[in-house]
């Protein structure tokens, strides 16, 4: 999406739908300030399991979405077996439209995935904002959550909670597919069995 609200070449119908107003964050809170060579900048989403932070790498000054897993689930022996998991099967996947891994980090007794910082809204929040999309921009994005399957599919992995909620959209116009946390992966089993 670029600031007008285009998709690629298509425009939303409604100037009230436009995807950076439906941008949601989590409140701050108290926050690590470091996690490796990365600064944290602000914490952007928290679900059961993970928080999730934006920061930038620094020696690169890139800008980094970082998965941490939360203490109450790092407990759990099949949890924390499940996200190492997880970023070791993503790490694996090189594709456009799957969030990319870029580290993978056990500090002070806790548990992160570096991975591609996507400016832009999950499909959940822009429905949730808009409604309806229009029939030619939502075959776009199932066109490319469909390639994001077909990638996994023929590497044996099954990703297994694909919602609006796991599709990011960015400001480009592309679609990323993300939380690969409830994937089957044949080379380490089934990844919600520890």
């Amino acid at each position: 999406f670029d600031p007008q609200g285009h998709f690629g070449n298509k425009k939303f119908p409604s100037p009230t739908c436009h995807p950076y107003r439906a941008v949601r964050y989590a409140s701050l809170g108290t926050m690590l300030e470091r996690i490796g060579n990365c600064r944290i900048v602000e914490e952007v989403a928290s679900g059961g399991m993970a928080v999730v932070y934006r920061a930038v790498q620094e020696p690169l000054g890139r800008t980094v979405a970082i998965k941490a897993l939360k203490s109450s689930a790092a407990s759990e022996e099949h949890v924390v077996t499940r996200f190492e998991r997880e970023a070791k099967s993503l790490a694996t996947l090189q594709h456009e439209n799957i969030i990319h891994v870029y580290d993978f980090h056990r500090e002070r007794g806790a548990l992160f995935i570096v991975m591609e910082y996507v400016q832009g809204i999950d499909l959940y929040d822009l429905l949730e904002k808009c409604g309806r999309l229009p029939y030619d921009v939502a075959a776009i994005i199932a066109m490319q959550v469909a390639r994001a399957l077909d990638y996994v599919h023929y590497r044996s992995i099954v990703h297994r909670d694909i919602k609006p909620a796991n599709v990011m959209l960015s400001r480009q116009g592309g679609v990323k597919v993300m939380d690969f946390g409830i994937a089957r992966d044949t080379s380490f089993g089934d990844l919600t069995e520890a």
